[in-house]
């Protein structure tokens, strides 16, 4: 009876143990079914991107190199840029903008934010390779800059990314000038400065490539007063600053701050937004 007993017990523990196995194996094929689920999906998702690309290349005529850059998709603005700056066709435009030096010799035909803006659009086109893109909120601590150059921009009250596109907003000459005349820079210290830009992109979307009436009005590459002066009529919207300049009346921007105004609609004009007669 003991044996017996016994024999039972040990039926049962493997009955158990079957039991917990047969539930794993369960457990088991319902993880392979949920991965074959999600790589079935990924590839879905593949196929799909690749036809579209097809498509798209099918669609969209092959850009001829040695034709005029009205072949690219040009914001108004980088379309101004390159008449002023004598550049008619891509290769021209490929040549300028993938040297920096270009941007530094440009005197105040071209801004930081301009010269950006276009190496963005010619790297969408697949024509260049963007350097590492950097936020405008990049401090000058992120930069890495050496001692001397670090502290003369923070004397200067340039203290990210965002406040150097600002020193340039009236062009690369006015900027230059400016941090040349920080003190104690010199010119070993705007080397160091221009060599860091040049191994950086601004990392910009669509409100700054393409400004929008729902853009920021930094995105019009306003220089720092201006700016200070937008802000403390709380113009921060393309469209706000847009109607205001369209407001006739007492509160508009022509009757409080006419200089502002002036400004505003060289700016709008400049890129694209309908901003025509209203200077007069």
């Amino acid at each position: 009876a003991p044996a017996a007993s016994e024999a039972g017990d040990m039926v049962g523990d493997l009955c158990t143990q079957v039991r917990q196995l047969m539930n794993e194996v369960r457990e088991c094929d319902r993880k392979r079914d949920e991965i074959l689920n999600q790589i079935e999906t990924l590839m879905t998702e593949i196929r799909n991107e690749a036809a579209a690309a097809e498509l798209q290349a099918a669609v969209e005529p092959a850009i001829d190199f040695m034709g005029s850059v009205k072949q690219l998709r040009l914001p108004c603005c980088s379309a101004r840029v390159l008449e002023s700056l004598d550049i008619d066709t891509i290769a021209e435009a490929v040549a300028f903008f993938g040297n920096f030096q270009n941007f530094v010799d440009a005197d105040n035909r071209i801004t930081l934010l301009e010269w950006s803006v276009m190496r963005h659009v010619l790297h969408d086109h697949n024509l260049i390779t963007l350097h590492e893109q950097v936020p405008l909120t990049l401090s000058m601590e992120e930069m890495d800059l050496g001692v001397r150059a670090y502290n003369c921009l923070r004397r200067g009250d340039i203290r990210s990314m965002y406040d150097l596109v600002l020193t340039f907003a009236n062009g690369a000459g006015d900027g230059w000038r400016i941090i040349s005349r920080f003190r104690n820079l010199g010119a070993s210290g705007v080397k160091e400065i221009v060599d860091k830009l040049s191994g950086f992109d601004l990392s910009l979307d669509e409100t700054f490539c393409y400004p929008t009436l729902t853009s920021p009005v930094a995105a019009l590459d306003f220089d720092p007063i201006a700016l200070k002066r937008l802000d403390c009529y709380r113009l921060n919207m393309v469209g706000k600053l847009l109607a205001k300049c369209h407001d006739d009346s007492d509160a508009g921007l022509r009757a409080v701050d006419y200089e502002l105004y002036r400004v505003a609609v060289s700016k709008l004009e400049k890129y694209g937004f309908d901003a025509a007669g209203l200077e007069n």
